[in-house]
């Protein structure tokens, strides 16, 4: 293997890792269930209800992201490679998703524990 494609393959590499990941790629950060006891069936299956929406929000602005960057990156490795230094990554958008899959999950661990269903 030459020492062009070496460095072409490590570029590539540390290109990609600064992309911003898909919405189902951000693993849930931790929360307790315990956090939500306390609540009523009713107002767990309200949250849940605010949690979705959230997730749902949060997921498709960080796809967009994650398609962004992948553009990006496609047209700075074939046309213009400065254009790298515009892919942004994941940022505060993904560690918000995370922390709200982090809570939904909380939250459906206290709903099973109170014989919630919902």
């Amino acid at each position: 293997m030459s020492i062009k494609a070496i460095l072409t393959a490590l570029i590539a590499a540390s290109i990609l890792s600064g992309c911003a990941q898909k919405s189902d790629k951000i693993t849930a950060s931790y929360m307790p269930a315990t956090t939500y006891q306390g609540l009523s069936c009713e107002q767990m299956r309200a949250e849940a209800v605010t949690l979705n929406t959230k997730v749902k929000l949060l997921g498709a602005t960080q796809d967009a992201k994650a398609s962004g960057d992948a553009a990006k990156t496609a047209v700075a490795v074939v046309l213009f490679w400065p254009a790298l230094f515009l892919i942004s990554g994941d940022g505060a958008n993904a560690a918000e998703l995370a922390e709200i899959k982090g809570r939904a999950d909380a939250l459906r661990t206290a709903a099973a524990a109170s014989n919630c269903n919902f």
